[in-house]
């Protein structure tokens, strides 16, 4: 363990703690493929098959983990917020918004407003690195006014160097406006989506098939702003985890609880707990 040398917050003197800044030696990034079997249609799930992969940068001891994580809670976070200021960054922003849309549109605006499905994902694999540098040095041109040309050039090399670090994930959202003016919203299920669950007779812990059960309703619950499409889609979501072996008493009880709760569109401590025991599993 080494000792640090970065002056005091005073600016008198070395601050003298412990660093690991010695010890720190780069590994080498490589890359890995994440398997999207849920992709696979029902009949194409066979013993042989190769399923379709979603290749992965791994940049966790990479060369420029320590600046990524520097810059980006120093600099890049707060910029973001303040140049992107219309962004929906994940599923509940995204109601949050239609919501609001619902409330302030006028009736006659919103029987305008055309129906689409979308997705939020991180463009990670499909952006060009100079149009990431041109949008971040317009962001700091527009909303940073105050930092100098060599500060700028100084982020734009950092950000340079760790433009492939990011992975990202999506939430799917159909929505419309009804002759009413009222938001509808559904859950957007791709053609390629078999619907597949981990089985309930494969070898894991109790606690993830129920956190699997509870967090695919509870998604239902939030994504849905109708009581009878909100039934039908979770009838639909219980034949599935049937045909995964899930007991009825199992499902028929998140099933339940999901009809009854209140939709919330803000996280929660059930919401969260239960996303990171099923995190990456039958969605």
């Amino acid at each position: 363990m080494g000792i640090s040398n970065n002056p005091k917050s005073d600016g008198t003197g070395p601050t003298n703690r412990p660093s690991t800044l010695p010890h720190f030696k780069p590994g080498i990034s490589y890359f890995y493929p994440s398997l999207k079997i849920h992709k696979l249609e029902k009949d194409l799930l066979k013993p042989g098959v190769e399923p379709p992969v979603r290749l992965i940068t791994a940049l966790q001891d990479g060369v420029s983990k320590r600046s990524d994580v520097f810059i980006a809670e120093n600099y890049l976070r707060d910029l973001e917020k303040d140049y992107c200021g219309d962004l929906l960054q994940d599923n509940t922003d995204a109601l949050v918004w239609l919501d609001s849309m619902e409330k302030n549109l006028e009736v006659s605006v919103k029987s305008k407003v055309n129906c689409f499905t979308y997705d939020f994902k991180a463009l990670y694999d499909s952006l060009s690195p100079n149009l990431v540098l041109e949008s971040l040095k317009e962001a700091t041109e527009e909303c940073r006014p105050e930092w100098s040309t060599d500060f700028v050039e100084w982020l734009l090399k950092l950000v340079d160097l760790s433009l492939k670090s990011s992975v990202g994930i999506f939430e799917d959202i159909q929505f419309c406006f009804d002759d009413s003016g009222n938001l509808q919203t559904d859950l957007y299920t791709k053609p390629t989506d078999s619907r597949a669950y981990l089985n309930f007779n494969s070898a894991h812990p109790s606690h993830t098939f129920s956190g699997i059960v509870h967090s695919g309703c509870f998604r239902l619950r939030k994504i849905i702003n109708n009581h009878d499409r909100l039934e039908r889609r979770l009838k639909d979501l219980g034949a599935c985890f049937k045909n995964a072996g899930y007991p009825e008493s199992l499902t028929k009880k998140a099933i339940q609880k999901a009809l009854t709760s209140e939709r919330c569109l803000k996280p929660c401590t059930f919401c969260l707990r239960n996303q990171r025991e099923t995190n990456g599993v039958g969605i």
